[in-house]
């Protein structure tokens, strides 16, 4: 078996489903033998991908968004395969694709992975609760808009439109957050994402500088302020512009450790929801992820 398919059809709104039809004849056109499996529901990504490793399949190709390549990833992570991923990205965001060197247009994708014209990296993955995270995780209010948007993932870009609503009632949280074991902040928070990756929300460079393979996270920290400041915060993180914001408080690290004072907080990993409470640790796992990353010949 020359690879196995983990497709998801629920990805992109619609956009994953319009592509299956032409990526099946494509494959089937080809001289390659392999296993083509479709997820059905959240999760499903991480037992077809370990459906695969039992198999002895050491190339997989995810067509789906983050979230997809996130559920992949978590088999791998755990099973320490040295089995790698190319992703085709069929979601609304496909943001770690950004920090790839292989372009986003999925038919030239392919026309790569057929071809065997790519090169693979080993790139840092990070784990909190358990749970794996390639790209990034946002606490406090992106968790809240990741939640709201899975409501809203039939409308045209859902997260933006999230985003708005929730800018104007999320009332924040409070939390102590340490990094390398430094206090780096003890007061009512609006976010506090940790990334791998570059970007987020739809292209968002979000830590600009932030390398998947480094060993670092690039941390961001935002503090909690009224909905009249908000909104300026909010384009000026549209427009990439924060960077020279005050209330933007930028740091590097490996260990990040969260105490809250909260019943519950909103978190999403790689665009994934989740809920947290009382102590989180984030560590970083250092080139556990083997990736189509860029062009054979490239400079990588």
């Amino acid at each position: 078996m020359d690879f196995g398919v983990l497709f998801n059809p629920f990805s992109g709104g619609g956009k994953a489903r319009d592509f299956r039809e032409f990526l099946k004849q494509k494959l089937l056109n080809s001289d390659k033998k392999f296993l083509w499996v479709e997820t059905k529901k959240a999760g499903d990504g991480t037992e077809i991908t370990e459906f695969f490793l039992k198999k002895g399949i050491k190339k997989i190709l995810v067509c789906g968004g983050d979230g997809t390549v996130n559920e992949c990833a978590a088999a791998l992570v755990k099973e320490n395969s040295d089995a790698h991923i190319f992703i085709l990205p069929l979601g609304i965001g496909n943001d770690f694709v950004r920090s790839l060197k292989l372009g986003s247009e999925p038919k030239k994708l392919l026309d790569v992975f057929l071809k065997d014209k790519y090169e693979i990296k080993s790139v840092d993955c990070g784990k909190i609760n358990g749970k794996i995270f390639v790209n990034n995780l946002g606490i406090g209010f992106d968790g809240a808009v990741v939640k709201l948007a899975e409501n809203m993932r039939k409308s045209k870009d859902p997260y933006s439109k999230a985003a708005m609503r929730k800018i104007m009632f999320y009332k924040g949280f409070k939390a102590k957050v340490r990094i390398d074991g430094k206090l780096k902040a003890n007061e009512d928070l609006l976010l506090l994402v940790i990334s791998n990756g570059e970007y987020y929300g739809r292209g968002i460079k979000i830590t600009p500088g932030a390398k998947i393979d480094d060993g670092f996270f690039n941390i961001l920290i935002v503090e909690n302020t009224g909905f009249v400041k908000r909104l300026p915060l909010f384009y000026s993180v549209k427009k990439e512009k924060h960077l020279k914001k005050n209330e933007f408080k930028f740091f590097k690290g490996k260990e990040i450790e969260v105490d809250f004072f909260e019943k519950s907080v909103d978190c999403h990993t790689d665009g994934l929801y989740l809920t947290l409470s009382d102590i989180t640790k984030v560590s970083l796992m250092r080139k556990k992820l083997k990736i189509a990353y860029s062009l054979k010949g490239e400079k990588k």
